[in-house]
C-alpha cells in the first residue's frame, strides 16, 4: 500500500487540497491482488488504489472513456516472431500504471484509509486514475543493450519491476524448446477440471464429438447460474493456447445454430507452423445459403490476415507468403 501511495505521488497524480465549497469529494478503495508463479505458488502480493469512479454521472463528471487492450493475438505473434528470431523475451511488471491524460473535470478524492491526513484534505486529481491498471509487459528485440536502456526508461517514468526471462504472462505459462516456445495454461486447466468434479488424469482426444449440435431447449437447466458463467468465462480463457476448444475447424453446416439458425465462423491464423489467431464465433445475421454464409466467413477471415499482416510489417517481417486458406 505504501508503494502504491508512493508511485501515484511520484508520478504527480494529485496534490492535497481543502475541499472547496459546494464540491463533493467521490470515495476509493483498495483493490488487494495476489500474483502466483507459473507453478502456483506466491510470488508477491499487490494493492491498487482505484477511484470509485461508478458514482460519477456521464456528462456531469466526465463526457467519454477509452481503454486501448492488447489482443491476445498480438501476444502470441510477436511471441512467434521472437522465437523464429531467436529475440530474447524479458517480462517487466509496472508497480503503476495508468493513462496520462489531463483531466479537464474538477475531480477530488477522499484520501484512503491508513493515509495520515491532520488537515482533512481531500486529493484533487491531475490525471485520469480511475482506469485500467497494466501490470505486465513483454519486451523484445534484436539489441540486448537498447532493452535495457529501455528498461531503466520505463523505471523512470513508471516504476517497474524486472522479471527477467518471459516464464508466465496473464495467465498462460510459457516454455522455452530447442524447437522454439510454448503456451500452455497446465495449471489453470487442472483447476478447471479439478473444480469441476473431472478426473484429470483420464484424458480425451476431443472434449465433445465433432459434429454435435446443442440447443438451449434441450437437456436439464444448470442449477447454479453463477457457477455456469463462471465456468463459460474460465472455458472462454483457456482458448487462448487451446484452438480446438473454438472450434475453429468446424465446417459450416446449414443452421449449426439450432436455435437461431446462424451459422458459425471459424478461421485459424498460422505464422510458419505457429498458430497466432484464431476465432470461431455464431455470425451476427442469418444467411439465406451456405454459400453467403461461407463468403462472411471469408470476410471475417480476411480481416483479420490483413490486419496481422500489416501487425508483422510494422515487426519487421515482410515478403510473407500465403500458403492456403480454408
Amino acid at each position: 500500500m505504501n508503494k502504491e501511495i508512493l508511485a501515484l505521488e511520484q508520478n504527480n497524480t494529485w496534490k492535497l487540497v481543502d475541499l472547496p465549497a459546494g464540491k463533493k469529494p467521490i470515495g476509493c478503495k483498495w483493490v488487494y491482488k495476489v500474483k502466483l508463479k507459473a507453478d502456483g505458488s506466491l510470488e508477491r502480493c499487490k494493492a491498487r488504489l482505484v477511484a470509485k469512479g461508478f458514482n460519477q454521472e456521464y456528462g456531469i463528471d466526465y463526457e467519454e472513456t477509452f481503454i486501448p487492450v492488447v489482443k491476445m493475438s498480438i501476444v502470441r505473434c510477436l511471441i512467434a516472431v521472437a522465437a523464429s528470431k531467436n529475440w530474447p523475451l524479458f517480462q517487466l511488471d509496472v508497480n503503476n500504471a495508468f493513462l496520462h491524460e489531463d483531466l479537464k473535470e474538477e475531480v477530488y478524492m477522499k484520501v484512503p484509509k491508513g493515509v495520515s491526513n491532520p488537515g482533512n484534505k481531500v486529493y484533487e486529481s491531475h490525471i485520469n486514475i480511475d482506469s485500467v491498471y497494466v501490470d505486465d509487459v513483454i519486451l523484445t528485440g534484436t539489441n540486448v543493450a537498447k532493452l535495457e536502456d529501455l528498461k531503466k526508461h520505463l523505471h523512470q517514468e513508471f516504476s517497474i519491476k524486472d522479471l527477467g526471462t518471459l516464464n508466465y504472462f496473464l495467465g498462460i505459462e510459457v516454455g522455452y524448446t530447442a524447437d522454439g516456445v510454448i503456451l500452455t495454461q497446465k495449471n489453470f486447466t487442472r483447476e478447471l477440471l479439478q473444480g469441476c468434479g473431472f478426473n484429470i488424469d483420464k484424458r480425451a482426444v476431443t472434449p465433445l464429438p465433432m459434429h454435435l449440435k446443442l440447443s438451449a431447449t434441450e437437456g436439464d437447466v444448470f442449477p447454479d447460474a453463477e457457477k455456469y458463467r463462471s465456468l463459460v468465462g474460465k472455458l472462454n480463457f483457456l482458448t487462448q493456447t487451446r484452438p480446438d476448444l473454438s472450434y475453429t475447424v468446424q465446417t459450416l453446416n446449414w443452421a449449426s445454430c439450432l436455435d437461431s439458425r446462424r451459422f458459425i465462423s471459424g478461421f485459424v491464423l498460422l505464422l510458419g507452423g505457429s498458430p497466432i489467431s484464431w476465432k470461431s464465433k455464431k455470425q451476427g445475421t442469418i444467411s439465406k445459403s451456405s454459400a453467403e454464409a461461407e463468403y462472411r466467413a471469408m470476410a471475417a477471415a480476411t480481416s483479420e490476415f490483413t490486419w496481422i499482416v500489416n501487425l508483422l510489417e510494422v515487426l519487421g517481417v515482410t515478403n510473407l507468403e500465403v500458403s492456403g486458406m480454408v
